[in-house]
């Protein structure tokens, strides 16, 4: 008999190596940081089921049991996201990349300010323009 939720089990990507391509480190902490556990949990069971007297006591049971497993299961998920979280935080190859995206990001605003300023240098330079051809064409009529 397959458990519960065993069709949807996916392999974790590697961790990798230094030297990883940032596709195999994002698809990793991408993974991890989205980790849902697929286990039951049923060892965190309160009461044994078929110590009910009868089928109210029983169902009282189950809910218990169930408000149980799902603690127990956000606990899990919680813990493994706080250690995911603590590793991305202390990885160099994720460090690397941040520094690599903030210098780009500072090129590009540099680069756009650069465009802007040239493109108000070169309007203005046409107006001037305009304005001298206007004054020309004042003198000559």
């Amino acid at each position: 008999a397959a458990a519960k939720g065993a069709d949807r089990i996916k392999v974790a990507p590697m961790f990798g190596r230094s030297d990883s391509a940032w596709s195999e480190v994002r698809s990793f902490y991408a993974h991890w940081e989205h980790f849902v556990s697929g286990k039951s949990f049923a060892f965190g069971d309160r009461w044994k089921l078929s110590d009910a007297p009868n089928r109210e006591v029983r169902r009282m049971m189950e809910r218990e049991n169930k408000k149980e497993r799902a603690r127990l299961r956000k606990e899990f998920n919680a813990q493994v996201q706080e250690l995911v979280s603590f590793v991305k935080k202390r990885d160099e190859r994720v460090k690397a990349r941040k520094l690599e995206e903030a210098q780009r990001r500072e090129r590009e605003a540099r680069e756009l300010e650069e465009r802007i300023a040239s493109q108000a240098a070169a309007r203005e330079a046409s107006r001037q323009k305009r304005f001298a051809d206007d004054a020309d064409d004042e003198l000559r009529a």
